[in-house]
C-alpha cells in the first residue's frame, strides 16, 4: 500500500514526529525533495514537485529494504539477487504511480 502525503507537515503528522524528529524529517525534505517512512506494510511518503525521479526511487528502495529486511538477511546467493530485483522493480513501479 502507498500513502502521498501532500505537504512536509501532512507526513511528519502521520509520523507523529516529536520536535526534534520533524526538524530532521524536514531537513530531508529539503535536502533530498523527499521523505518516507514505512507503518507494517503501508508506505508513507512526501514528494516535492522538484524531486528527481533518483532521489524518489531511492526512497522507495529504502523503505521497501526495510519492509523486508529479515528476509533479505536470511537470503543468499541468487536467491537474494532475485528477491532484491523484484524489490527494486516494486520501487520503480512505485515512481511510475507518482512521476510516470
Amino acid at each position: 500500500m502507498l500513502t502521498i502525503h501532500d505537504t512536509p507537515q501532512d507526513i511528519i503528522q502521520a509520523y507523529d514526529a516529536d520536535e526534534q524528529s520533524a526538524e530532521y524529517i524536514q531537513g530531508q525534505i529539503d535536502f533530498a525533495g523527499c521523505w518516507g517512512f514505512i507503518d507494517e506494510d503501508n508506505i508513507n511518503v512526501y514528494i516535492a514537485p522538484q524531486c528527481s525521479k533518483l532521489s524518489i526511487i531511492e526512497l522507495f528502495a529504502h523503505e521497501i529494504s526495510h519492509r523486508e529486511e529479515n528476509k533479505l538477511r536470511r537470503l543468499k546467493g541468487e536467491d537474494f539477487a532475485t528477491y532484491n530485483a523484484a524489490l527494486m522493480t516494486e520501487a520503480f513501479l512505485h515512481l511510475q504511480k507518482v512521476r510516470g
